[in-house]
């Protein structure tokens, strides 16, 4: 069967991609799954294009590109084998690097995908109590510019007890969501990004079964290894009843006709911690929450009927004005509002180790803090999770292939395959948790992927609705 046809396009002006491939010498792709250790990471591609007449030069006014030569321009990497079309690297042009030099006149776009918007902007959400987590994903991805259409997102089952984020950047609230529940987030060669929760690959259906492998490197070691486990974290909660979460202090005056405005920040009514967020505001009640008076000892005649009061409220803080309708001088003698304060609970903290590993390769500590742990039976499932997962070394594979096709174009992040290989004895099936492309197109073709495998585990939970673990009396209730 012929060679796959490659395509690199460039969407120069919105709306109409330019196909470069032509001038295209040299392709790597770098891709991962981000988990709760290693954190979001940005997937990266490197274009050398042929640049003998400097049509990718940006300062070259005669090249038919100009002057559209700019960073943040979207570039789309897919190959077309046996009439399917596979998507390599979907992403943004950070960088142009033009070497003039004769025979050497080559053009490198340095290019990255779309977590990069995660990086360089911050969102502010309003307060959220009692949440799914897997919503709370979506509304964090809404913010940060990745619509319904760009992302998938699992089905979650976490609730998470209060969150609130004010200038704070996408990345850093995703990679805590993450910790939280032990998901993985990765960003397909599509351009859509998948959220994925703790289960994903759980039914371990292998994909393609390899024994023929270009490079092959096996490691088994101990840096990865944990036997004492805490998971601990502060949540908050929202008070079960109203009261006074800010007050103004002292008596203000007000001239006849005149709006006095102010802020007020909350507090918790409890422990008085200031920049205590707040839920189910009360609308401020004449002679309750506020009164006037002709004296600012409150000694002289009541005015609170003649002033007016609206207050914008927000997570943890509120716009309020008042105003003095009466023909004198007023003084604002009491100024309250009320709400539920969102209070920090105790400590929640779990413990879990195995002295068995302990014994065989020392104590290694590992800990999870994450205010948005609400219990200690969740903190307890988690810590058992963990244990199990990191008491004893665990193999990784590196594999390689070359020009295998289409399987050097199908792999995806996520994928389960099946691989033998007599002289490591490694047999079985594994994930894929990273890919790399090196394609070079400047001569005869040479496509190679390597994968970082992670040894697959049938880990026996049972999980409510689902098709093959759903009925009870198979494997058991976990985490």
């Amino acid at each position: 069967m012929p060679d796959p046809v490659y395509k690199v396009e460039i969407e120069f002006t919105t709306g109409s991609w330019t196909d470069v491939t032509g001038d295209c010498l040299h392709i790597t792709i770098s891709r991962n799954s981000a988990s709760a250790e290693n954190g979001i990471s940005v997937g990266r591609a490197e274009v050398l294009l042929m640049n003998n007449s400097g049509k990718y030069s940006p300062e070259n006014t005669g090249s038919p590109y100009y002057p559209n030569l700019k960073p943040y321009k979207n570039i789309r990497i897919t190959a077309m084998y046996n009439n399917t079309t596979y998507y390599l690297f979907t992403g943004i042009i950070d960088s142009y690097s033009v070497n003039p030099v004769r025979s050497r006149r080559r053009c490198v776009l340095q290019c990255s995908d779309k977590i990069k918007l995660l990086q360089h902007r911050k969102i502010t959400l309003p307060l959220k109590t009692n949440i799914n987590v897997g919503t709370l994903f979506g509304d964090v991805l809404d913010a940060a510019g990745i619509g319904a259409t760009d992302r998938t997102i699992d089905t979650f089952y976490d609730i998470v007890p209060f969150a609130w984020y004010r200038d704070r950047r996408p990345i850093e609230v995703m990679n805590e969501l993450m910790a939280f529940g032990y998901y993985r987030i990765y960003m397909g060669p599509d351009g859509i990004l998948h959220v994925k929760n703790r289960y994903w690959g759980l039914e371990g259906q292998s994909v393609a079964t390899y024994d023929t492998f270009y490079e092959f490197n096996y490691e088994l070691g101990e840096e990865e290894i944990a036997n004492y486990i805490k998971v601990s974290g502060r949540p908050r909660k929202k008070a079960s009843t109203t009261a006074v979460v800010a007050n103004l202090e002292g008596a203000t005056s007000i001239d006849p006709g005149s709006t006095l405005t102010f802020w007020l920040n909350y507090y918790d009514p409890d422990t008085k911690e200031q920049d205590t967020p707040a839920d189910e505001m009360v609308t401020p009640v004449a002679g309750t929450d506020y009164t006037a008076n002709t004296a600012p000892d409150g000694t002289g005649t009541d005015k609170t009927s003649q002033i007016s009061v609206s207050v914008t409220f927000f997570s943890a803080s509120a716009k309020c004005d008042v105003t003095n309708n009466d023909t004198g001088t007023v003084y604002l003698t009491k100024f309250q509002l009320r709400g539920k304060s969102i209070q920090k609970q105790s400590l929640i903290s779990y413990v879990t180790e195995d002295t068995t590993s302990q014994a065989t390769y020392g104590q290694r500590d590992f800990a999870v803090e994450s205010d948005y742990i609400g219990s200690i039976h969740y903190a307890k499932d988690y810590g058992d999770f963990l244990l199990a997962q990191k008491k004893d070394p665990h193999p990784k594979v590196n594999v390689s292939l070359k020009n295998v096709f289409p399987d050097v174009l199908a792999r995806e992040l996520g994928d389960i395959i099946t691989i033998t290989e007599n002289n490591t004895g490694v047999s079985g099936k594994w994930i894929v948790r990273n890919i790399e492309h090196d394609i070079n197109m400047s001569e005869a073709l040479e496509h190679i992927i390597s994968m970082n495998l992670e040894q697959w585990y049938d880990l026996q939970y049972l999980i409510l609705d689902d098709a093959q673990r759903g009925k009870l009396g198979i494997g058991k209730l976990g985490f």
